[in-house]
């Protein structure tokens, strides 16, 4: 091989060594860069799973809550028709009250 050629294949592989070395080098950066972010990531991932837990707590306590509302309003319910049942007693007497008044003669 004469001169010119082995120096025109020398400089040929030291551009790809620099190539190579600007490569690695932006390879090393990006990797650098990921990481960062990366991490900025898991601080976030981890800030919404405190948030998420605190929901979870938050919505168990309103689960808990709402489980006590139906009950007494079950407990409303029974009273109610408890009442109402008073009532129908109430008016069926009333009426027949008004019965007996009206065939003595007496206006209800």
């Amino acid at each position: 091989m004469d001169k010119e050629t082995k120096e025109g294949f020398e400089n040929v592989t030291r551009e790809f060594e620099n190539l190579a070395w600007i490569v690695q080098g932006g390879f090393l950066e990006l990797r650098t860069e990921l990481k960062g972010d990366i991490a900025a990531l898991d601080v976030k991932v981890s800030s919404l799973d405190a948030k998420v837990s605190q929901l979870d707590d938050k919505v168990s306590d309103l689960d808990v809550k709402v489980s006590e509302l139906d009950f007494k309003v079950s407990e409303l319910d029974t009273k109610v028709v408890s009442l109402d049942a008073k009532v129908s007693r109430i008016d069926r007497r009333t009426e027949h009250q008004h019965r007996k008044y009206a065939k003595q003669g007496n206006p209800g």
